[in-house]
């Protein structure tokens, strides 16, 4: 039997450990583990397996203290696929899964800490129908790059662009086992029969408006929407959007999927602020908040942060 372990811290600043397991016994060890919360991995290569699509995988959380973990004991098992449909709202009948064929299609641990764990992908066939291979028990969110795409930009190298005719696309949601599991992901536990359907929009929202300083319109100020939500922002990536204004400082933000945002007009920040989650925690009170509604065209008046504050 050939097989490795993975310990994943889940805070990504430290670094993922990695051992083999011994052939004849199956047994591993790791020594000097920092107290903290990991997720452990185990992969095994059974006889014969020329893929690793074969591989069979267990995971389980750790948390590690100031003594030793032993006796530890998985269990690794084969995946299961996980079959389903995307279909795009507002097409006819015929039309409304057929356009979703070349999408990419992925699922990520979550939390998402590392790219060395069991992440199954797949793109959706012609007909609109997906299989995602080798399914294990875990906790995931799922993502369909370029329209939802993981907060992590080294994960999306090599990935395909948005199929013709899904540019201006959302995810309206993600249904498995009958719940929507777009915000909150989804704990899974694969058996035969389950299945996921993916619900794209087309209708997305618009977001007009005007920065003022004193009254005064506020020229070349970065515009960031994200979720009000605090959990939902380094998921839903969809959600967020920044521009700058123009001279008489005017703003238009397009591809708005429905939801409840907060948006912000920095005097002095630059486009990827907005992705810096501890960069916008220190302004959360100077945020407007506001709701985007399937279609909606809405106008906004913002007083710009100023530099002073930032």
């Amino acid at each position: 039997m050939q097989g490795q372990t993975r310990l994943i811290p889940t805070d990504p600043a430290w670094s993922p450990l990695q051992t083999q397991l011994d052939s004849n016994t199956g047994k591993f060890d790791y020594t000097r583990v920092v107290p903290g919360n990991y997720i452990l991995y185990v992969q095994v290569r059974p006889p014969g397996a020329t893929s690793p699509a074969d591989a069979l995988w267990a995971t389980m959380p750790l948390e590690v203290r100031e003594q030793d973990v032993d006796n530890l004991t998985l269990v690794p098992r084969a995946g299961v696929s996980l079959p389903g449909k995307v279909i795009v709202d507002g097409l006819p009948a015929g039309e409304n899964s057929a356009i979703a064929g070349g999408l990419f299609l992925g699922m990520r641990p979550d939390p998402l800490v590392t790219q060395q764990a069991p992440s199954p992908s797949t793109r959706v066939s012609p007909d609109g129908t997906f299989v995602l291979p080798g399914v294990i028990a875990g906790n995931y969110r799922i993502y369909a790059p370029p329209i939802l795409s993981p907060n992590n930009p080294q994960l999306l190298g090599g990935l395909p662009p948005a199929p013709a005719g899904l540019e201006n696309s959302y995810v309206k949601s993600i249904r498995v086992g009958g719940a929507d599991v777009l915000d909150g992901g989804v704990r899974l536990t694969p058996t035969e029969g389950m299945t996921m359907e993916i619900v794209l929009g087309t209708n997305a929202g618009i977001l007009e408006g005007r920065v003022v300083r004193d009254g005064k319109p506020a020229a070349d100020v970065t515009v960031g929407m994200l979720p009000n939500v605090a959990s939902a922002r380094g998921y839903r990536t969809d959600m967020h959007k920044t521009t700058l204004t123009d001279a008489s400082g005017h703003f238009q933000l397009r591809g708005l999927p429905p939801g409840d945002y907060k948006i912000f007009a920095w005097e002095e920040a630059d486009k990827e602020a907005i992705m810096d989650l501890d960069f916008v925690r220190g302004y959360e009170e100077k945020g407007t908040r506001l709701e985007i509604r399937d279609g909606e065209k809405k106008t906004v008046e913002l007083n710009v942060i100023s530099a002073r504050l930032q």
